[in-house]
């Protein structure tokens, strides 16, 4: 209470706390330093002048760290790709890179702490060497809301899935083909496709379900077919057992 109360001296006392030192965690015999951030624990070294850092992946705790597993989190870092610069909006940074399945832009980098950084492959066509910041940003941007849909109110939007690009609106997806492009398209020309899927898709199919959206785009959803309820993503569908 009053001027002396618990709040004003801890206030008092905050305000002489180092948090280079409050944060740092002592371990016996390591050679680099180890430190808690904001986004959990790292590791840092200098190299050459600069500070290198890693973060810990989420299932390993700095006091199982080894010497050899820190080398190889510091190496990797090193290695890794300088970004092409910061999201405008999340401040992480943005990053070309070359997977297993091609190349593709990355927001925020792999600390391994529990959250998959948003990943988009480029788009057919494109080459690395096309991809710049602001083009990159553009990639980021998918998918991208178009619009309401007039006649439903219904959310609008483009995006690209496992076959390629497309619009959708209420569980109906429209493949973008050139010379439209998923990145320019707007909402005028999005109703068309959506129009011509309607009109030239035959008797459509009622949809049970929706399960949500698959990791490599699109929806999947639960329709009732002819010969009963089956699974369908894209041009993928699986019949479900009688007793489900």
């Amino acid at each position: 209470l009053g001027q002396e109360g618990l709040e004003s001296q801890v206030k008092e006392k905050e305000a002489g706390i180092d948090p280079r030192i409050v944060g740092a965690v002592e371990l016996a015999d390591f050679p680099f330093e180890v430190r808690i951030g904001q986004f959990g624990p790292f590791i840092a070294r200098e190299e050459n002048g600069e500070r290198i850092t890693a973060g810990l992946p989420a299932d390993l705790p700095p006091a199982d760290l080894t010497t050899e597993k820190a080398e190889q989190l510091l190496s990797q870092k090193a290695d890794a790709p300088k970004p092409l610069g910061k999201h405008p909006e999340s401040d992480l940074d943005i990053f070309l890179k070359q997977g297993p399945y091609g190349p593709y832009v990355q927001m925020g980098d792999d600390e391994g702490n529990g959250k998959k950084p948003k990943r988009v492959s480029l788009l057919k066509g494109m080459e690395p060497d096309d991809v710049d910041f602001d083009l990159a940003l553009r990639l980021l941007s998918l998918p991208r809301k178009l619009g309401a849909h007039p006649e439903t109110g219904k959310s609008v939007s483009a995006s690209v899935g496992r076959f390629g690009p497309y619009v959708v609106h209420d569980g109906v997806y429209a493949s973008i083909k050139a010379p439209d492009n998923v990145l320019e398209i707007e909402l005028p020309r999005a109703l068309e496709l959506l129009a011509q899927k309607k009109a030239g898709g035959g008797k459509s199919k009622s949809i049970l379900k929706e399960l949500g959206e698959h990791p490599d785009g699109g929806a999947v959803q639960v329709l009732d077919g002819r010969y009963g309820p089956y699974v369908k993503h894209g041009r993928i569908n699986a019949t479900l057992p009688k007793d489900v």
